[in-house]
């Protein structure tokens, strides 16, 4: 006789309960109102431009864009220009760990993930009703609700988080996350990793933010927590450090390394390898061939 063997399903995603699914459209006489509550809430901006503020930190949104506002981070979107913004604002509770991946979290979804958003909005459109006043935003169930609309819904934004954390690992090339500290490491690591990547041209922090899709205040403040720096002092240095090894191991002139590693004019690289190491580029080549002849 067979022996069957059950196994309990590990749950990374459970979403307690829906606070609202908003569809707004946002012109210049109508904004999405400053505010912070305790629950999680993303905004899904479907067409147009917008900037949503977090905290005090401004991001530019595009067609295609995702924006996660953790509890308690006040937060409001405004159009970017005088056309007219379709926004999605979906809100819920959850008591998941898994959730600090989305914190300061800025995306662009790719066309599957727009579809199961598209999913989503259509069963709470049929499952839910708008039931909001002055005092109160929220759903109720509609009359013709579909059976297991809610169940639905549940599982379609459970299933499209999941699919973000997805994207998320492959950015960070790490599967599991022992614990905050770890997660922010890997962040630092990947901004290290960027900023070394980049020492033959030009970055500057918001090019940085668009690429890892955060924003400018968390990994300003994650960087200096583990560095002691801020990420532009950090990624000077590592331009100047690249320039001594040339120095020590080409022909190269100044001039051409400054311009290989895209200083403005080789007046202000001379000016900043000086301030950094205490003497010119050239005399810093001089010093070396003289140690290497004695």
């Amino acid at each position: 006789m067979i022996t069957y063997i059950s196994r309990n399903l590990k749950t990374v995603i459970n979403i307690n309960r829906i606070i609202h699914c908003l569809h707004i459209t946002l012109t210049p006489y109508r904004t999405h109102p400053e505010e912070y509550h305790d629950f999680w809430e993303f905004a899904y901006l479907e067409s147009g431009e917008a900037v949503a503020k977090s905290d005090d930190d401004f991001v530019h949104l595009h067609a295609g864009d995702i924006i996660f506002h953790r509890p308690n981070e006040i937060h409001t979107t405004r159009i970017k220009n005088s056309t007219s913004a379709k926004l999605h604002c979906v809100s819920f509770k959850t008591n998941s760990k898994t959730m600090r991946l989305f914190e300061k979290r800025h995306l662009t979804l790719p066309p599957e993930l727009r579809s199961l958003l598209n999913e989503m909005f259509d069963i709470a459109d049929r499952t839910f009703r708008d039931n909001s006043d002055d005092k109160y935003v929220g759903v109720a169930i509609s009359e013709t609700a579909p059976t297991g609309g809610q169940q639905l819904y549940k599982n379609f934004l459970e299933a499209f988080l999941i699919k973000l954390i997805h994207i998320i690992e492959n950015e960070t090339n790490s599967v599991t996350y022992g614990s905050k500290e770890d997660f922010e490491k890997i962040v630092f690591h990947n901004i290290t990793e960027k900023l070394s990547e980049n020492v033959y041209s030009t970055m500057s922090v918001e090019e940085l933010c668009q690429k890892m899709n955060y924003s400018k205040t968390y990994l300003s403040t994650l960087f200096r927590k583990y560095s002691g720096t801020s990420i532009m002092q950090y990624y000077h240095t590592l331009k100047i450090s690249e320039a001594k090894r040339l120095l020590k191991q080409t022909d190269y002139p100044v001039s051409t390394i400054s311009e290989m590693l895209k200083f403005n004019t080789p007046y202000y690289f001379s000016y900043a390898f000086k301030k950094q190491e205490g003497v010119a580029p050239s005399e810093y080549r001089n010093k070396r061939e003289r140690q290497t002849v004695e």
